[in-house]
C-alpha cells in the first residue's frame, strides 16, 4: 500500500488566505488557560516582525489594545493571542514566543508550527 501524496501535496501547497486556512484550535481554549502578565510588559511586544515561512516572506504585525495582544499574519485579520507565560502565547492554532533583549524588549517572535518553528524579526 503506497501513501498518498497527492492528499499532502495539495494541503502543503494550498496558501490562498495567507497560510491561515489549515490553523487548528479555538482562541477560547488559550484564553481559560490565560497566565496574567502586566500590561506594561505585553506592551513592549508590539510592533512588525518580518521573516521567511516556506521559503515566502512572512510578516506578523503584533498589536495591543484592551489589554490583549493580537497579531495579524500577512495583512489578514487581527487575531487575538492569550499568554500562556510571560513571554508564550497562543490562541490561532500556533504559538508565539517572545525573545527580548536585556530591557524586556521583544527582538524577535518565534511562530510555533506543527510543521516547526520560524523566527522573525522585529523592524521597528
Amino acid at each position: 500500500m503506497a501513501a498518498d501524496t497527492a492528499l499532502m501535496e495539495a494541503v502543503c501547497n494550498e496558501r490562498p488566505d495567507n497560510g491561515q486556512q489549515h490553523w487548528i484550535g479555538k482562541a477560547s481554549d488559550a484564553q481559560k488557560s490565560a497566565a496574567k502578565v502586566a500590561p506594561e510588559i505585553l506592551a513592549k511586544y508590539v510592533g512588525v516582525y518580518k521573516g521567511i515561512y516556506l521559503r515566502n516572506l512572512r510578516t506578523v504585525e503584533v498589536t495591543f489594545s484592551g489589554g490583549t495582544l493580537s497579531v495579524s499574519v500577512n495583512g489578514g485579520p487581527k487575531q487575538p493571542v492569550f499568554p500562556q507565560s510571560e513571554t508564550n502565547f497562543s490562541g490561532t492554532g500556533l504559538s508565539y514566543q517572545f525573545i527580548r533583549d536585556d530591557h524586556g524588549i521583544a527582538t524577535h517572535v518565534v511562530e510555533g508550527h506543527i510543521s516547526g518553528d520560524y523566527k522573525f524579526e522585529r523592524q521597528n
